[in-house]
């Protein structure tokens, strides 16, 4: 059980600290003209799921044990760090095709 528990406030940290600095640095590296925007999304939705996880996993704890409410967590972070693979394998020839012709790539020159 202990082992769960160091599991699952693991998965947390790395929510909540890890994803959104690689999401930072990928967005420096490859959408400057957009940075503010997507540095707002990211403040907002690590900041939405620090409050989420300080106010309610206590009693959900509580209430169902802390075996679903880790595992949940623990499961939701596997969901999201397995996009990074995805995103590292074929990202290059295949998700920056959607945003190559946008016009984000204009907003410098305004």
């Amino acid at each position: 059980m202990l082992v769960i528990v160091i599991v699952g406030y693991t998965c947390a940290g790395i929510q909540v600290a890890a994803l959104p600095a690689i999401a930072s640095t990928y967005a420096v590296d490859s959408y400057k003209p957009a940075l503010g925007s997507i540095f707002v999304a990211i403040t907002v939705n690590k900041n939405l799921w620090g409050y989420g996880f300080s106010e309610f996993i206590t009693p959900w704890t509580e209430s169902a044990g802390y075996l679903p409410a880790i595992m949940t967590n623990m499961c939701l972070t596997v969901l999201w760090c397995s996009f990074g693979f995805l995103f590292y394998f074929a990202g290059k020839n295949y998700f920056r095709k959607w945003t190559a012709n946008s016009s984000i790539w204009t907003l410098d020159s305004q």
